[in-house]
């Protein structure tokens, strides 16, 4: 029997680096992930003396350098879903950097959380594809607990200002965003999971694997308790943007008390 997370790869992010990227990781002390532009064009703003990075061999969109609190960060726009996301991850850990904090988007499943609230997962329910290949069923993600702490505090900090709720819990990841159906959204809420994504459950389940550091903050972009879909307002965008900026500062506090 074949068991996930065993074996002898073909390819390993090791050999891929060394063909693309040889001297990244030496020249970075964390990354930060996003998955659209406008936190890579805030993070360009608020991070010192930035520069444009070209990563080979890596799926990005985009990348810059710069420096924080003493620390030289690595600041990319990765693509959407858990196969894209769990790729760059590994090419990053495998280039030498080893903490890496995580900015994307969740709908909320239960009443707790808002558009423009905050999720900051501490566990997670597996239903993308890519974490099977690294750890069998049953396992449970968990992000790093000394770098989740740091987060949270900077969060509540800055995000108290704008109104926005900073919640921790659950996040259930699917490749199938088509299938989130009312019964899966009326369980997972029942077991205490806040919100879904496509890529947070693989993402931490491979820094665990890697022996990574990551954390993860999830602005809430939409509602998924039946038996509605609440998408956000003209208003409600002009408050995510907001908080989104509130956001990126909060992750540039929480870098500060990395180094």
């Amino acid at each position: 029997m074949i068991k996930p997370g065993e074996g002898k790869p073909v390819i390993t992010p090791e050999k891929w680096v060394r063909e693309w990227n040889r001297n990244l990781g030496a020249e970075y002390d964390v990354a930060v992930l996003t998955f659209w532009g406008s936190p890579l064009e805030l993070l360009e703003e608020s991070l010192r003396n930035t520069c444009e990075v070209k990563l080979r061999g890596i799926p990005i969109v985009r990348a810059i350098g710069g420096e924080e609190g003493g620390l030289r960060v690595l600041a990319a726009q990765t693509y959407f879903g858990a196969p894209a996301a769990v790729v760059t991850l590994e090419l990053l850990i495998a280039s030498g950097i080893r903490r890496f904090l995580v900015y994307g988007g969740a709908g909320s499943i239960t009443r707790k959380l808002r558009i423009g609230d905050v999720l900051i997962p501490t566990w997670g329910v597996r239903e993308e594809g890519t974490s099977y290949h690294y750890v069998p069923e049953g396992h449970v993600p968990k992000p790093s607990q000394s770098l989740t702490k740091r987060l949270r505090e900077a969060m509540f900090s800055t995000l108290t200002p704008h109104g926005s709720r900073v919640v921790e819990g659950g996040v259930w990841s699917t490749d199938a965003i088509f299938m989130e159906t009312e019964d899966k959204v009326r369980r997972y809420a029942n077991e205490g999971v806040l919100g879904v994504d496509m890529e947070s459950t693989a993402l931490m389940t491979v820094a665990e694997y890697r022996g990574a550091e990551l954390a993860i903050a999830l602005i809430i972009t939409d509602e998924l308790v039946p038996p509605e879909w609440r998408v956000p307002s003209k208003e409600d965008w002009r408050r995510i943007e907001g908080v989104e900026r509130a956001i990126l500062n909060a992750m540039i506090n929480s870098l500060r008390s990395i180094a």
